[in-house]
């Protein structure tokens, strides 16, 4: 019953050919489902066979993130189009902006562009997206009322309360990852029993970020359990609840 929002697959294996060996190991550690989220088109089509036979458990999805700007943007966004006219994905993401590393002004600006051209095909293709937002709040909210027609999910939200509510109103999913396990995480754990039932998500963002346990280790999919426990106990709620109403969120903003 357990549905990872948000994984790397591909950066968990040397090779595709590896991919039906780790599943395997994931479906059996409890996975019922997961995204794999491919953040460059070549990847994706290295991938997709491996996919398309797992289809029903392994939900693709692929865009080009904040690092990709400038003069390399174009033909993977010509790549990124064709996919997604071709319904090779369930959504597009993960997308957005970064401004951790204290990017020029020039750089927010590309990253900005980037993140408008998706969207736009986000909104002409009626797909979900998925969202990466790092200290870049204002940004990102001022360019998704750009695009009031488009919905999706935050991934590994680490924000506050004010900001959660600014997208819930917007109809965006908050999802967690491992993050909120941490001992430092008091603040975003705060947050965590305030979102709706119905908008919450759970992640691994495998292979980042992994849960206590096994923090500092390579990150899987079938660890998102400890997150969800976390989850659960923050909410009031068990662990099996837990695990079956994220599950059903992620289905309803993947569409499936």
């Amino acid at each position: 019953m357990l549905f990872d929002a948000h994984s790397h697959l591909d950066m968990l294996v040397r090779s595709p050919s590896e991919l039906p060996f780790l599943l395997e190991e994931e479906f059996q550690g409890g996975i019922s489902a997961l995204v794999q989220v491919s953040t460059d088109p070549d990847i994706h089509h290295a991938y997709s066979p491996y996919f398309r036979a797992k289809e029903g458990t392994v939900y693709p999805v692929c865009g080009l993130p904040h690092t990709y700007h400038g003069s390399k943007k174009n033909e993977p966004l010509h790549k990124l189009t064709e996919i997604v006219r071709g319904s090779q994905v369930f959504a597009l993401g993960e997308i957005g902006l970064d401004y951790s590393r204290s990017p020029s002004a020039d750089e927010r600006e590309k990253q900005g562009e980037l993140f408008r051209l998706q969207l736009e095909l986000a909104a002409a293709r009626d797909l979900p997206v998925v969202i990466h937002m790092r200290d870049a709040a204002d940004d990102t909210l001022r360019a998704l009322d750009e695009f009031p027609s488009v919905r999706g999910m935050i991934h590994c939200y680490t924000g506050d309360g004010a900001l959660a509510r600014a997208l819930l109103e917007r109809g965006y999913y908050i999802s967690f990852s491992g993050v909120v396990t941490f001992a430092n995480a008091h603040a975003l754990r705060a947050v965590v029993p305030d979102i709706p039932g119905d908008r919450l998500l759970v992640e691994s963002d495998a292979p980042f970020l992994a849960p206590v346990p096994f923090r500092g280790q390579k990150n899987r999919p079938f660890m998102i359990q400890h997150t969800l426990r976390v989850l659960a106990s923050l909410r009031g709620s068990t662990f099996e609840e837990m695990a079956a109403s994220t599950a059903r969120n992620a289905r309803r903003m993947l569409g499936i």
